[in-house]
């Protein structure tokens, strides 16, 4: 697993498939903390909306990255498909994690906040930082070729799916009560980044709940993709 990892970060580095996400990443997160009175869970949950977005492009470019040609040797050299799929989850994974570094450590070393921060105060922005981090990874994966053939259809897919989950908590305000759970049910990044962002204006057994669903929505994500989806690229 470790050579695996090794060989597809060096390929992952030649293609600069990286520089456009991590450039919107960093562009937005200035444009996020450029006010330094702002309150620091609100702009970290914010921030965390934008690590949502860069993770899910960072993903969705890596999932291509291989010909299926070179995808085939890989799993070759690998000797079994489910290490090879785990293998590409973790270095998914670890590329999200990377965004969600970025977003946490940016205000703290650029000094972006008026206050001092305390650690219940970066707990919970740690946590909704990689639960988005973690999210966007897992969906980003999906829009492989093997799954949607065509590159336009794949990003127009992608662009809707990120828009539903960033949007969705305002888009059901106005709507009857039963509606209002149709945001937990979509990749949950609007409902999380409303809960973490208002900590005090929710009991504190409702930001358990929607800071575990994140993980678990990203867990049942990952599992089908290994265990289903990515399977598919080789059939």
């Amino acid at each position: 697993m470790t050579h695996y990892l090794g060989y597809i970060h060096r390929y992952y580095l030649r293609s600069y498939l990286y520089t456009a996400p991590v450039l919107f990443l960093f562009a937005t997160l200035m444009i996020v903390y450029s006010d330094s009175s702002n309150h620091v869970l609100q702009s970290y949950s914010f921030g965390g909306m934008w690590v949502f977005l860069a993770s899910l492009w960072l993903a969705y470019g890596f999932t291509n990255l291989e010909h299926p040609t070179q995808q085939q040797i890989t799993v070759l050299h690998m000797g079994s498909l489910q290490k090879y799929l785990v293998g590409k989850v973790i270095y998914a994974i670890l590329l999200g994690l990377f965004a969600a570094a970025c977003s946490l450590l940016y205000p703290i070393l650029l000094q972006r906040f008026a206050v001092s921060l305390t650690v219940g105060k970066m707990s919970i922005a740690f946590i909704e930082n990689i639960s988005m981090a973690l999210l966007g990874t897992a969906i980003g994966l999906y829009f492989t070729q093997s799954l949607i053939a065509k590159k336009r259809t794949a990003v127009l897919v992608a662009l809707l799916t990120a828009a539903l989950a960033v949007s969705s908590e305002q888009m059901v305000r106005s709507l009857p009560l039963p509606v209002h759970v149709i945001p937990w049910l979509l990749p949950p990044v609007s409902p999380i980044v409303a809960v973490a962002s208002q900590w005090s204006a929710f009991p504190v057994w409702q930001h358990i709940l929607a800071l575990a669903w994140g993980f678990i929505y990203t867990a049942v994500l990952l599992l089908v993709f290994i265990r289903t989806v990515g399977t598919r690229t080789f059939k």
